[in-house]
């Protein structure tokens, strides 16, 4: 990941449903950028107790997630801080909320980011306003009817951001550069 612009979302890839809209902007980024080494997708599980690095190469496979382009991540069996682990994705990914299990199901904030070659979290802009690339909050505001001032959607708007922002990244110098 070194010297790369990468996307990174929390997952669950035990519930599919809970990361619907971002994986569908990550495999559309994924053939976007298809062939170019300087541009990463990266899924960190919420739950690595259950989805061991066997689990994962299983739910990658089956979205067409390929090294070294995407990849999938947890603490490993051996790591026993899984509240420190799930900490660091709310605070250094700025989750906003820490992963927490409840009723049976994971709750997080499967929103994505995304991350300069500098190692630096990111945000989009739109006129002056930064904003995070949440997908699911974008998608809420579209079913309320709040549009966005122009003839796109959300949705729409927001992946059209995230491309000027990951395209305007690989413009910028960087330490090995």
């Amino acid at each position: 990941l070194d010297n790369c612009v990468w996307l990174a979302c929390a997952v669950s890839v035990n519930q599919p449903d809970s990361w619907k809209r971002s994986r569908e902007v990550m495999q559309r980024m994924q053939k976007k950028y298809a062939g170019n080494p300087e541009v990463r997708l990266v899924c960190i599980t919420v739950d690595p107790e259950q989805e061991t690095p066997a689990v994962l190469a299983k739910a990658a496979a089956e979205i067409g997630a390929e090294l070294p382009t995407w990849w999938f991540a947890g603490a490993g069996a051996d790591f026993t801080q899984k509240d420190l682990f799930r900490k660091y994705l709310k605070d250094k990914f700025k989750l906003g909320v820490m992963p927490s299990f409840d009723a049976g199901k994971w709750a997080y904030n499967p929103k994505i980011m995304v991350v300069d070659r500098n190692r630096h979290l990111r945000q989009g802009k739109f006129g002056r306003a930064p904003f995070d690339f949440d997908f699911d909050a974008a998608a809420s505001y579209d079913a309320k009817g709040l549009g966005t001032g122009t003839d796109k959607s959300n949705e729409a708007l927001m992946e059209e951001v995230l491309i000027q922002t990951i395209d305007a990244l690989l413009l910028e110098p960087h330490e090995n550069s």
